[in-house]
């Protein structure tokens, strides 16, 4: 068994990882959750090289993707001769309800009512999130250092990729939109690992690219991506404390508020954005999107159409001619098709995950786990980035984002929690502290 090094980035600075002073663990079998870790973020990086958007918007076969993780989860349980799972925490049990009602709605509209878009690619990838409940051990501190190291190469490849694209190498791969807004999260990823694990030489090379790409495609939602991840970074420093987070929540709410209440100085600032970076201003077209998708929930505004109607709506220009598109801001197609009920559960998910993400890494950080740590504060960038990102773009119903995002969710969960026997399954013998990485018994 590894011994737990009390300083292993071997500084005084508890929030970064040091690579190079991870302690080896020699010859030795690596734990259930490490492997299937590895399977898992095989769907992050085929989300990245997917260069022809296929699994967005290509047919049925790119559902198989999720067997990817599926499968080796449930090779693993057959070798097991217990029932045993780990407990559901607040936010699994309301994303559980969350799936429950969407995946029928959207079953539903798919074979029944014959939808052609539904939300079946955010509903189906979404049971990802709940694989870690099945494994029984963690993985131990060397491990998860390996896994936030292949998170990082994922994330900096994507950004390369993002730069070869927007600049103009491959001008026909422009248009399937792959390395643009809604996947912006890989972007801050990449960044955040990069500083978290102090690689600061990498950390300039996808600095300079991310630069590359904004030239290409100067949008305002990167720059409120890149907003979420220095946001995401102080509440998660080294010397971070509740406060911190409770006061960027506060300012980030009275932001949304603001914006609101003067929305015709919104507009006007935005205006000069797009005219002084020289890209066209799509304002008004989001605008009549999202005026048509809160006409859908006021017309049902209970549990909207189900999660069984169309992601897409028609929407009408000042001019008087119609245009057909995705809502382009998930909050309103929560609110158009799962009602207060769907967008009351998706907002509480997010909530009690972030609340449970933030105690989790202070406690790692405090107990002197900075690989644990460190992969929870770059998921918690990853995650911001989304939930900032949704607000202006289709992002949690593209298959690639949603399946990556619940993947990656995965991965964190399992590495379970600090200070705290190493499997949360309801057994008695679980009541004995085990060492990180120990298995349950003779099974695992």
């Amino acid at each position: 068994m590894i011994p737990r090094n009390p300083h292993p980035t071997g500084s005084d600075r508890p929030g970064q990882v040091s690579p190079a002073t991870i302690p080896t663990a020699g010859r030795r079998s690596s734990t259930a959750a490490y492997r299937i870790s590895r399977w898992l973020l095989l769907i992050p990086l085929a989300a990245t090289v997917d260069i022809f958007n296929y699994l967005d918007h290509g047919g049925s076969a790119r559902y198989g993707l999720v067997l990817v993780a599926v499968l080796p989860v449930l090779a693993y349980r057959l070798r097991l001769t217990t029932p045993l799972v780990r407990r559901l925490t607040r936010g699994d049990l309301i994303l559980a309800l969350l799936w429950v009602f969407g995946l029928a709605g959207s079953t539903y509209g798919t074979v029944v009512a014959h939808t052609a878009t539904t939300t079946r690619p955010l509903f189906l990838p979404m049971g990802l999130a709940f694989l870690y409940l099945l494994v029984l051990d963690s993985p131990t501190d060397e491990e998860t250092a390996r896994i936030l190291r292949a998170l990082l190469w994922i994330t900096a490849l994507y950004v390369l990729l993002a730069a070869v694209v927007n600049i103009g190498l491959m001008p026909s791969l422009l248009k399937f939109r792959q390395y643009r807004n809604a996947q912006f999260a890989f972007v801050t990823g990449g960044l955040a690992a990069a500083f978290v694990l102090r690689r600061w030489w990498l950390l300039a090379v996808l600095a300079a690219l991310e630069v590359v790409n904004f030239v290409g495609y100067p949008s305002a939602t990167s720059v409120l991506g890149l907003l979420a991840m220095i946001g995401t970074l102080y509440m998660t420093g080294a010397r971070a404390s509740k406060a911190r987070a409770y006061g960027l929540a506060l300012v980030a709410s009275l932001m949304v508020l603001v914006s609101v209440l003067n929305l015709s100085g919104t507009l006007s600032a935005l205006s000069d954005y797009f005219s002084a970076v020289h890209k066209a201003n799509a304002t008004a077209g989001r605008l009549a999107l999202w005026t048509a998708g809160l006409g859908q929930f006021r017309s049902s505004p209970i549990v909207g159409r189900g999660f069984a109607g169309p992601t897409v709506t028609t929407a009408f220009r000042v001019s008087g001619s119609s245009f057909q598109l995705p809502f382009h801001n998930d909050y309103v197609l929560f609110l158009a098709e799962g009602g207060l009920v769907g967008i009351g559960l998706f907002l509480l998910w997010i909530a009690l995950s972030e609340n449970a993400l933030l105690r989790r890494h202070a406690g790692f950080r405090d107990t002197g786990m900075p690989a644990s740590a460190g992969l929870i504060r770059v998921f918690l960038v990853m995650f911001n980035t989304l939930i900032v990102a949704a607000a202006f773009n289709p992002t949690f119903n593209g298959f690639s984002r949603s399946a990556t995002l619940f993947a990656l969710y995965s991965v964190v969960m399992l590495v379970g929690r600090p200070e705290r026997p190493r499997s949360e399954a309801v057994y008695p013998e679980l009541s004995r502290p085990r060492r990180r990485g120990e298995p349950i018994g003779k099974h695992v």
